[in-house]
């Protein structure tokens, strides 16, 4: 709707320690797992919450 204060669509993945030895190969590790589930590239738009043991990678769309 034209004019509504809609929020940013965001998704989150989170990639454990185990899964990735550090934030570049996690951020590389969730852009693969979007594009598997939405058949289309992560929006550029990305933030990185480091956790003790995992990364919050969240793309957000423009």
């Amino acid at each position: 709707m034209a004019g509504s204060a809609e929020e940013p669509d965001t998704t989150t993945i989170q990639v454990t320690k185990k899964q990735a030895r550090d934030e570049k190969s996690a951020v590389e590790m969730a852009r693969t797992v979007y594009l598997a589930m939405n058949r289309r590239p992560a929006p550029s738009a990305v933030t990185v919450e480091a956790r003790k043991d995992s990364w919050d990678i969240t793309f957000t769309e423009a």
